[in-house]
Formats: structure tokens, C-alpha cells, sequence
């Protein structure tokens, strides 16, 4: 379990994080504007391009102001282009993207009027939200919803301010075209249903087709888990967040508006074949109106096309068979699904983390946060992106914490290598040990050895003949001799004793040649130039690793074969070596004789021996 803890660790940590970015708690500053960043790129990514035929802007732009003349134009001006578009035109229903809060000729008015009376026409109203409160100006109606049932915690958008319509006009049909601009000044969001001295005032989109007869006078607000709330009006469910504000989808490219110049509208006798049967809204694009806003769509628009957007995705709702396919995934469809898949991610990089697959942790991290983030804006609206976008931050911060970890946890155990095997083993060895990474090493494990002790022979005769600083240099000579011949021929230097060292093979890299190359190593000390020397070899199973204690470390191996190597040794005769049968019996390009069996000490039984050929 010691070997999962961190990886489960960090793992848990990170779908924790995620867990509570998708609470509907405020997010950091940072990770909120990454948010609207990445929604604002998926709608342009996303938006079609196909032409928008249910929605038409008509546009008061440059050319029409300099056919019909400056703004404002007369109402008379303003009232036989809407009359154009209702009786030669054919069009469906209007929406004014524009306010009159003054009476101006009363010809104009009156003639507005009527049409207001007779034919589908939304007026608009402007209402300050936030920190804008505009002055009192004009009068204020509301024509849907009829009645309102909302439940109990809903937060309900509370106006402050207007600007309406003058009173000598009483419309039918009204809406408002109040949005709420983000901190960096783009609209992505607009309240579809707001409350202003105790009358509910619909957005303009939502009034058109509510005025066309496409949406029932009754509507509903309800809390929509985990955050936020829906208005429902039995044809359209809206989700908004939990302040009441509905996130508008860009779903249409700016190429898919068709935009007729509104001067085009008002000369025309013959019908635009554009206009029939379509929604028109009428705004203005014209620099010197004043009314460009910044979109996720383009920096710089005429505001209408923020309504024409939400107008086409009302109307995308209302066609489909089940209008409450899409807002069943706005709620807890969509987060559970993302948090179960998140945490499918989250398991595949604790198990890559534990085996120190980084490179399949970092392809991970990276591939499964960018699917889950696919998955949360295909299911959700850009609101709901907040609360399902969460994992995905938290499944890239779980894999590049681990991966620092499982880096960091590499460099310790190729130090703690390096420190213990950098003097008992060849280098290309310990380069090996090294670039496997791995701790599994250190373990102790029963492992099959070959081991060989080497004891010099007449040293304490050399000791009494020479000082002890001589005697001391020509022994640390002949043991850097031995040990250059063990790490040449692939062979651990276990330790030193006194005149002699014990080594041995299979350990910590075992090779099928192990056995050749230990009587190699032993055949080549043998011929080396110095104090004579009794060498013995053994194979068998042995207990092998880091066996030190907490104050020393010592890699070494334990078992019987070590027992019977050394016996073996201390039964060689001078420049001899005495090899055990099972050592005999594994050689594969080497000659051997036996020697007979002999009974070495601390052994019930005689052991067959036998000597290089």
C-alpha cells in the first residue's frame, strides 16, 4: 500500500479540486477569465456559417442614414419603414432594438401606434443592471409573461432604472434589451426575465415570440442543481446561473446574419424576398448611433446581433420534437457524467503514476482534460461550463503534480543508487541501474547468486616484515586489482575482509552467463601478479538488498550459499579455487574436474567439489 499512497494521494486531491470548482462556488479571478476565454474560443470555433433565414436584421447603417438622413430619423421616417416591412414585405413579427422615450411629430407617433396595435411589433425598454442605474426616462410596460411562479431560494433580477417609451405610445408587446457586460466588457450574458416595480419585463428575443403567439403566457423559475435555476415556459427551458443570468449561444457565425440596410427596406416596392416570413429585428450598425458592443464573436458589433442570437436559439429550441431534450443535460446529467468520467481519468493516472509511465501520465493529463472539456461544451451551455470544467482543471493539476513527484521520486532513487552501488558494481552496470529508475532494486529478494570469496594468502607474514604503512599500500593495491577484475567480468563487490572481499553475481542485474563469468573473474585473479590467493565459488539461492540498518546502509546478500563459498575458499589450497557441483553444473563454456567430496565445517554431509580444468 506504502507504494500507491502518494499517487492515491494526489489523485484524490485532484478530483477533490475539481469537485469543488464544479460546487457553483465563486472561482478565482484567474480561472474565471480562462473560463469565459475558452467559451468565448468554442463559439467561435464552433458557430455555423449557414445562412440564419428565420431572423433578419434590418440595419440602420451608414448608407441608409445617408439616404434617409441623420439620426434620429422623424417617426413618420420610422413608420413607413415598419409598414413597409409588415405590408409589402411580409414579415412575421418586428423587434425595435431601439428606444423612444420621447414624443417627437405627432403624425409619426400616431402612425406608430397603430401599427403597434395591429401587427406583431415589440417595443423595447432599457433597464439598469449592477452598478448602472440610468435616469428615469419615458414609461414602462409588460406584456408577458402573464404570471410568474418561482420557488423558494431562485434568485429573481431586480432592475434599477429605465428608459422606456413615451406616453403617448401603449404598446401590445415589449421587451427589454438590458444585458450584463463581463469585466472585460463583452456581452455573454442577459437576463431573459427581470423584475422592476413589481412587473416582470421579458428580453427582447423572448417578447418577439411571445408576441407571435409561440410561447405560453405562464412561466416558471426553478433552482436548476448544483448552481443556478431554470425558466421554464412549457416550450422553452432556459438555464441561466444562480444570479438569473442566461449565458446567450453564439451559435451562428457573423457570415450566417442575413442583414437587409434599412433604407433597401423602406425604397423597395417590390418584396425582399429575404424579409417574408421572417423575424426581423431592427437596430443599427451605424457608428454614429452608438450601439456597438463587444461579443465573443468580434471585438466591435451592432448590438442587435446579440439579439438575433438569442432570438435563433430560442426559436432552435422551440423546433425541436422533445424542447426539453437539451436543458435535461443542463443540470445533473451533465455534471454527473463529468465527474464520473473525470474520474475514470483520474484512476488511469494514479495507475500510470505508480508505474512511472510518465510520458503516458502527461499524454494523459493533456488528452483527458481536453475531452472532458469537448464533452462539457458539447452537453452544456457556456454558463454550465464553469461547473463542469472544474475536473478538467483538476485532472491537468492531479497529472502535473504527479508527474513532478514521480520526477522527483526519480531523481531520489538514482541518487540513493548511485550513492549505494557506485562502489560495488562497473559503471555500465550502475549506468543501467540508473536508467531503469527503479527502487525495486534496493529490495531485498531471494534471488539465485553466484558467490566468490577471495582471501589473500601469507599476509600476516608480510605484515610482521613490513611497517604497517607498506603493508597497508600493497594490500590496498592487490584489493583495487581483485575488485577491477570482479567489476570487468560483471561481479558486486559485497565487502572488504581484512585481506580478502567476498563478491558476488546475479545481483542486482542477473545474466544467464553469470556462472562462466564469476569463474572468468576468479581464473583472472588467480593470474594476477601479487600475494597468492584461496578462492572459492558457490551457487545457490540467496537473500539479497538493502540490508543495512538505519545508520549504515549496506547492500549485501545472506543465505547459505555465502557459507559454503567461504568454506570453500578456506579449502583451497594456495592459487587454488574449489567450486561447488551446483556452480559445476550451470557452466556452460568452462571445463571442470572434480576434486572429490569433502566435509566442510558446520556441514552434516560432504559437498562435492571441483576445480577449474
Amino acid at each position: 500500500m506504502g507504494l500507491w499512497r502518494v499517487p492515491l494521494l494526489i489523485g484524490a486531491a485532484g478530483w477533490l479540486l475539481g469537485l469543488i470548482l464544479a460546487s457553483g462556488l465563486p472561482w478565482p479571478g484567474t480561472l474565471q477569465r480562462m473560463a469565459e476565454l475558452l467559451g468565448d474560443q468554442w463559439h467561435r470555433v464552433s458557430a455555423s456559417d449557414e445562412t440564419e433565414s428565420r431572423v433578419v436584421i434590418v440595419d440602420i447603417d451608414e448608407a441608409s442614414l445617408k439616404a434617409l438622413g441623420s439620426w434620429p430619423w422623424e417617426r413618420k421616417v420610422l413608420a413607413s419603414l415598419i409598414n413597409r416591412l409588415f405590408d409589402t414585405h411580409q414579415v412575421a413579427a418586428a423587434g425595435l432594438d431601439l428606444v423612444l422615450p420621447e414624443a417627437r411629430d405627432r403624425q409619426g407617433d400616431n402612425a406608430i401606434q397603430q401599427l403597434l396595435q395591429n401587427h406583431p411589433l415589440v417595443l423595447s425598454q432599457a433597464f439598469g443592471l449592477g452598478q448602472s442605474q440610468p435616469a428615469d426616462a419615458g414609461e414602462v410596460t409588460s406584456s408577458w409573461p402573464a404570471s410568474v411562479v418561482f420557488a423558494s431560494g431562485v434568485s429573481i433580477i431586480e432592475a434599477s432604472g429605465h428608459v422606456g417609451h413615451h406616453a403617448g405610445l401603449q404598446p401590445r408587446c415589449t421587451g427589454h434589451i438590458s444585458w450584463m457586460p463581463e469585466d472585460d466588457g463583452v456581452v455573454r450574458r442577459l437576463p431573459p426575465l427581470l423584475r422592476y416595480r413589481d412587473q416582470w419585463h421579458a428580453s427582447l428575443s423572448l417578447a418577439v415570440l411571445a408576441c407571435m403567439g409561440l410561447v405560453p403566457e405562464k412561466a416558471s423559475i426553478t433552482p436548476r442543481w448544483p448552481a443556478g435555476q431554470m425558466l421554464s415556459t412549457g416550450v422553452l427551458d432556459l438555464a441561466s446561473d444562480a444570479q438569473g443570468l442566461w449565458s446567450i449561444p453564439y451559435a451562428r457565425s457573423n457570415r450566417a446574419w442575413l442583414s437587409v440596410p434599412a433604407y433597401l427596406a423602406y425604397e423597395s416596392a417590390e418584396p425582399i424576398p429575404a424579409l417574408r416570413g421572417a423575424i426581423v429585428l431592427i437596430g443599427s450598425s451605424a457608428l454614429g448611433v452608438s450601439d456597438r458592443v463587444a461579443t465573443p464573436m468580434a471585438a466591435s458589433q451592432a448590438g442587435v446581433v446579440v439579439h438575433a442570437q438569442a432570438t435563433a436559439a430560442l426559436l432552435d429550441q422551440i423546433s425541436q420534437i422533445d424542447p426539453h431534450e437539451q436543458s435535461s443535460w443542463l443540470g445533473i446529467r451533465a455534471w454527473t457524467l463529468i465527474q464520473l468520467l473525470s474520474l475514470v481519468c483520474i484512476a488511469l493516472l494514479i495507475i500510470s503514476c505508480r508505474y512511472r509511465r510518465y510520458l503516458s501520465l502527461a499524454l494523459l493529463g493533456l488528452i483527458g482534460s481536453s475531452i472532458l472539456i469537448g464533452v462539457a461544451l458539447k452537453l452544456t451551455d457556456t454558463q454550465q461550463l464553469q461547473l463542469v470544467a472544474g475536473p478538467p482543471i483538476g485532472i491537468m493539476l492531479a497529472a502535473l503534480t504527479s508527474l513532478g513527484w514521480g520526477l522527483r521520486s526519480e531523481r531520489h532513487t538514482a541518487g540513493r543508487l548511485r550513492r549505494l552501488f557506485a562502489d560495488y558494481v562497473p559503471s555500465n552496470v550502475l549506468d543501467q541501474l540508473l536508467a531503469e529508475g527503479s527502487s525495486q532494486r534496493l529490495a531485498p529478494s531471494r534471488e539465485q547468486l553466484v558467490v566468490m570469496f577471495v582471501d589473500a594468502v601469507g599476509s600476516t607474514r608480510l605484515a610482521r616484515q613490513q611497517s604497517p604503512e607498506a603493508f597497508a599500500q600493497n594490500l590496498r593495491s592487490q584489493l583495487d586489482a581483485w575488485t577491477s577484475l570482479v567489476h570487468q567480468h560483471g561481479g558486486t563487490l559485497d565487502k572488504y575482509l581484512g585481506d580478502g572481499l567476498m563478491a558476488f553475481w546475479g545481483a542486482p542485474l542477473a545474466s544467464p552467463r553469470d556462472a562462466d563469468r564469476a569463474l572468468m573473474a576468479a581464473l583472472a585473479i588467480q593470474q594476477s601478479p601479487g600475494l597468492s590467493k584461496r578462492i572459492g565459488l558457490a551457487c545457490g539461492e540467496a537473500l539479497v538488498g538493502d540490508l543495512g540498518t538505519s545508520m549504515r546502509r549496506s547492500y549485501t546478500a545472506l543465505g547459505e550459499v555465502v557459507n559454503r563459498a567461504e568454506r570453500l575458499q578456506r579449502e583451497a589450497q594456495a592459487d587454488g579455487i574449489l567450486l561447488d557441483e551446483q556452480l559445476a553444473s550451470r557452466l556452460t563454456t568452462h571445463r571442470v574436474v572434480a576434486c572429490g567430496a569433502r566435509l566442510l565445517p558446520g556441514y552434516d554431509g560432504e559437498v562435492q567439489t571441483y576445480r577449474p580444468a
